[in-house]
Order: structure tokens, then C-alpha cells, then sequence
């Protein structure tokens, strides 16, 4: 009786083992595998070029807008124009205005019809490229100061951030 039982025993171990075996074995899994292709095909890259600081900004006669002024950088990609955006102490968009590619000068009339509380705000000019803005260089940076009944009391030209 002690062969039949240790038969017994060892064909439940050898049976056990391998239900284990199949058990452990078995996981959910996503297919994965890679497959390279070559492709050729030509690649450009380039660069917006950012304006160039030129005079100081001037007030309005009313106090109601600034007028700013940049000269065209040289080299990069061809800009399709200029974005200027002021920018509220809290870093949100207070306003943007777009002009042309061959343009040097800008009014923030209209820009700035709602800005008041006595806060000063950052300007940036940036030159864009192609047609959708989506490159941009490295901005300019000006300031426009305004008083409660938001009249512009103060503003500084643009320069290139330090």
C-alpha cells in the first residue's frame, strides 16, 4: 500500500506541477512589434528671425493708445508679418493685434480699449512665419502703463529681453 500511495502521490505532484505551470504561464498581453521602413524625402529647416529694437514708444494725444516702433530683422525664413500681444500682470492675454510683413510701426488702438486699474502691462512683438503663425521668434519686449479710467500714463519702447 505504501507504492500504491507514493504512485498516487507522485501522479498528483507531476499533475499539480504542470496545472501551475499552464496556470502561471498564461497572462493578457497586446501584440507589439516594430517594422522600419526608409523613407526619404527632403527636409528644411530654419528660423524666424525677431525684430530689431528701433525708437521708444509714444503716447497717443488722448492717452488712449501707444504707438511702437521695431525695425525688420535680417536672415531666417521669410516673415509673413508681425503679432503684438499685451500680456496682464497674471502672465493671461489682455489683447493681440497682427500687421504685415513690411510694417515697422503699430497703434494699440483697439488692442487696448479694455485695460484699466492702474497696472502695466507687457507688450511682445514677435515676427511670424508662414502664413498660419505658428513660428515665431523670440519676442521684443515693451511696457504700457495705464491709470484707473485707463488712460496710458506711461510705456517703454521695445528691447530685447534680459
Amino acid at each position: 500500500m505504501t507504492r500504491r500511495l507514493l504512485a498516487r502521490l507522485a501522479v498528483v505532484a507531476v499533475a499539480a506541477v504542470a496545472l501551475v505551470g499552464m496556470l502561471a504561464s498564461t497572462s493578457t498581453t497586446e501584440a507589439a512589434w516594430s517594422d522600419a521602413e526608409w523613407v526619404t524625402a527632403p527636409a528644411t529647416s530654419g528660423f524666424v528671425q525677431r525684430p530689431n529694437p528701433a525708437a521708444a514708444c509714444s503716447i497717443g494725444l488722448a492717452g488712449l493708445d501707444v504707438t511702437f516702433h521695431w525695425a525688420h530683422g535680417t536672415g531666417g525664413v521669410p516673415r509673413t508679418g508681425y503679432v503684438l500681444t499685451a500680456y496682464r500682470p497674471d502672465g493671461s492675454v489682455a489683447g493681440t493685434q497682427t500687421v504685415g510683413a513690411t510694417v515697422t510701426t503699430t497703434s494699440t488702438t483697439g488692442l487696448l480699449t479694455s485695460l484699466l486699474n492702474s497696472t502695466t502691462y507687457r507688450v511682445e512683438i514677435q515676427a511670424y512665419a508662414p502664413s498660419t503663425s505658428s513660428w515665431r521668434s523670440t519676442p521684443l519686449v515693451g511696457t504700457i502703463t495705464t491709470t484707473a479710467l485707463g488712460l496710458i500714463t506711461s510705456c517703454s519702447g521695445f528691447s530685447v529681453p534680459a
